[in-house]
């Protein structure tokens, strides 16, 4: 594969655009005001020249549609923001990064709303993925499925201490994961690791998944919002233009994937999601999901 031309075609260099007028050390630009609603607020820090993204979605940070959507409008106001060069993504609910996407909408009575959540997905995970900010999770409760995706989408993750989980669960479901995931994944544990552990839908603890490396370390809760600062600070003292192309060389190959298959992927796990196979295990797990509230 010609990276030059994958370069080009993903418009790499339109990237430096914000880099024409830099911070530099002493000087600081002022973020601009943020009004926050009700799934996602922003806290900028002037100061030290990044901000906070928290999920705000009572009561588990479910990624349904808005979810997806506002989070992925909150990091695009961010990158066009002058005075932002790094964000934390977190969660201000107690106990819970995110529980994953919305599975009520993984049936066929509404095909409508899993294709948007769907579209948001993959929207956000670009937008994450290849942004030009530098990117962390402060991981601060129970993460799997989709709260494990976007948490690797990050550039580094930091996890609180405590009875946690964090993997990506969706072959429970019998849903299968689209290649950008699998490929996610791989980047971030290796292909041996990442092949059982979407074989097997393992959620790990929180002390197996920094082992593995799905984590870069544990703090405890009350020392999370501090080892997050000092995190993104020395990711800071980077260059930005050394910072930001080599992120984007890095990830081009999987980035331009998804975006040259976008209408594909949605039209082809939409379809699995609807096979009368994946759609009883998922209603067998909902079921046992009321019966364990009960």
């Amino acid at each position: 594969m010609n990276v030059t031309k994958l370069a080009s075609n993903f418009s790499i260099l339109s990237m430096l655009n914000r880099l024409r007028n830099p911070v530099l050390p002493g000087f600081h630009n002022h973020f601009k005001r943020y009004n926050s609603n009700g799934n996602v607020s922003i806290c900028a820090n002037n100061v030290e020249g990044f901000a906070w993204i928290k999920m705000n979605k009572s009561p588990v940070n479910t990624m349904d549609a808005s979810l997806l959507v506002d989070l992925e409008e909150a990091f695009g106001k961010l990158e066009n923001d002058a005075a932002c060069r790094g964000v934390i993504l977190t969660s201000s609910l107690t106990d819970v990064f995110s529980a994953g996407l919305d599975i009520s909408v993984l049936n066929s009575n509404h095909i409508a709303d899993f294709d948007n959540m769907w579209e948001a997905l993959q929207n956000l995970w670009l937008r994450v993925y290849c942004s030009p900010l530098a990117i962390i999770a402060a991981i601060n409760g129970n993460a799997p499925a989709g709260g494990c995706m976007i948490a690797i989408a990050c550039d580094h993750r930091i996890m609180a201490h405590g009875n946690y989980h964090i993997g990506i669960s969706a072959p429970r479901l019998g849903l299968m994961l689209p290649p950008w995931v699998q490929r996610a994944m791989e980047n971030t544990i290796g292909h041996r690791h990442a092949e059982e552990a979407l074989g097997k839908a393992t959620l790990y603890s929180v002390d197996e998944a920094f082992k593995l490396g799905l984590i870069d370390s544990i703090v405890e809760p009350e020392k999370l919002e501090e080892a997050a600062q000092e995190e993104m600070n020395k990711m800071l003292k980077i260059p930005d233009h050394a910072r930001i192309l080599s992120k984007q060389l890095m990830r081009l190959k999987d980035i331009q994937y998804l975006r040259d298959n976008q209408k594909n992927d949605l039209e082809y796990t939409r379809n699995h999601v609807m096979l009368k196979e994946t759609q009883q295990q998922i209603k067998k797990f909902l079921n046992n999901l009321k019966k364990q509230k009960k």
